[in-house]
């Protein structure tokens, strides 16, 4: 119970720390160096995801196939490092072609391979049930060094993109020879292994590769600006679904395990869990961003403006994926990775063809990722349904949730048309006070004694 909670904090300090960080550089750099900034790291996203062969999925799936740990982790090192080596010039040409800058490409592809290190480091601690280190491997330890590091940058007039690139580097570096020095590297070659891999390669391609994508043609089809506020859309967003990634970790191996024993209702135990924890913790900061999202647009300034717009669009996607819960770890524990390859690349279809329909509109990308991410985490549910009948939640459940939201949606639309024109900062200390005390007040009534925390704690199959 202690590690979930820890790892929720870190998780949460880490989340906090990016998103007021992101905010700072959109305000004080103005959207073209933000957006420059974006561009950067959605190019360094998609490189390590074409060089870490998705290791995080691939990792967690197939870590019981070895039985020996030592065999295990050496064939996962040879083969991150091969590809490490084998996969430079392409990175490097990759680079070239939409940076067009030798230095910064450069800069970028060493970026790359380093932060795949961490990553790679971060699954280690993660196999051990080091989670906690885990997290503050690669999320939270190297956002803390960026966010100091270049806000001294600025406060001595330091604000090129490039001046970020330098602190990135210098961040992985200091991590990543720390690393090296206490984790040893070997190599050792399992072609079994590598075969067996290439799902995964194709679902972190088409699921993340999409995404990053997505903020790259955003910017080839308007500019950096439009980038920037995409980028904090997308921001708020992602920040909303760490949770829900945190409890995956923790649930996989419990699926998995169910699984081999054929336990369908610990499945479906695990599957409402997480729902509903997800969905109680990440509903008051839902609505509170909702509400308070113009404020936030109007403080970055006029650069900013489409933000409102981009968010409430991308929010229809988020609301499937908050209703739909783990249902892609359910299918990836089941050996039902086929039905993910489907869904990613009918999601990635149906996003290029929404794109190209509403290529002339500033809207095309964001309406993109929504509609899709919409579909795709309805297949999800569907498969889920259809292959072992599972629901998310009760009709009760589903009732309880629908009433808290629909009356705490009113009572701010209340206080919105009141309060809001009149001051701004004042409606965004109120709301938040309402929010907590309501949400508080429906957790005693309704939520403590749904949450059986016995569900991820215990390892033994439910009878």
């Amino acid at each position: 119970m202690k590690s979930i909670v820890s790892s929720f904090t870190l998780v949460a300090l880490s989340s906090a720390i990016n998103l007021i960080f992101n905010l700072l550089l959109a305000k004080l750099l103005g959207g073209h160096n933000y957006g420059t900034i974006i561009y950067f790291m959605s190019l360094i996203n998609i490189i390590v995801l074409l060089i870490d062969f998705n290791n995080p999925a691939l990792y967690m799936r197939f870590k019981i196939v070895y039985s020996d740990k030592k065999t295990f982790d050496l064939v996962f090192t040879y083969k991150t490092v091969v590809f490490l080596f084998l996969l430079i010039p392409i990175v490097f040409l990759l680079c070239k072609f939409f940076l067009n800058d030798c230095k910064i490409s450069f800069l970028v592809s060493l970026i790359a391979y380093m932060d795949t290190i961490l990553k790679t480091a971060a699954l280690e601690f993660n196999s051990s049930g080091r989670i906690n280190t885990a997290i503050l491997v690669s999320l939270f330890l190297p956002r803390s060094l960026i966010f100091i590091f270049f806000m001294v940058l600025l406060f001595f007039g330091y604000s090129s993109p490039l001046y970020y690139l330098y602190v990135l580097l210098l961040v992985n570096f200091i991590l990543c020879l720390i690393l090296l020095i206490k984790f040893k590297p070997f190599l050792y070659l399992r072609l079994d292994f590598l075969k067996r891999a290439w799902k995964f390669y194709l679902l972190g391609i088409l699921g993340l590769g999409f995404n990053e994508m997505a903020k790259i043609l955003q910017k080839e089809l308007g500019d950096f600006t439009k980038l920037a506020s995409l980028a904090i859309a997308l921001l708020i967003i992602n920040g909303l679904s760490m949770i829900g990634s945190v409890m995956g970790k923790y649930a996989f191996p419990k699926l998995h395990e169910a699984w081999k024993n054929r336990n369908i209702r610990r499945i479906e135990q695990i599957y409402r869990f997480h729902i509903l924890l997800s969905t109680f913790s990440n509903m008051p900061i839902l609505l509170f961003l909702s509400f308070n999202i113009g404020f936030i647009s109007e403080v970055l300034g006029t650069e900013y403006i489409d933000l409102p717009y981009m968010f409430y669009i991308l929010l229809i996607g988020y609301i499937f994926d908050l209703l739909t819960g783990i249902t892609g770890s359910i299918l990836k524990a089941t050996g039902n990775e086929h039905f993910e390859i489907f869904n990613e690349t009918l999601r990635f279809a149906i996003g290029v063809a929404i794109m190209i329909v509403f290529r002339n509109s500033h809207f095309s990308i964001v309406l993109a990722l929504a509609i899709s991410n919409s579909i795709f985490n309805l297949l999800k549910y569907l498969e889920v349904f259809l292959l072992f009948r599972l629901k998310p939640l009760s009709w009760i459940e589903f009732k309880m949730f629908f009433s808290y939201l629909g009356s705490l949606i009113l009572i701010l639309s209340t206080l919105y048309s009141f309060v809001y024109r009149c001051n701004k900062i004042l409606f965004l200390f109120i709301s938040f006070s309402v929010i907590l005390l309501y949400h508080i007040s429906f957790y005693y009534k309704y939520i403590k004694k749904k949450l059986d925390f016995s569900i991820y704690l215990n390892s033994e199959s439910l009878k």
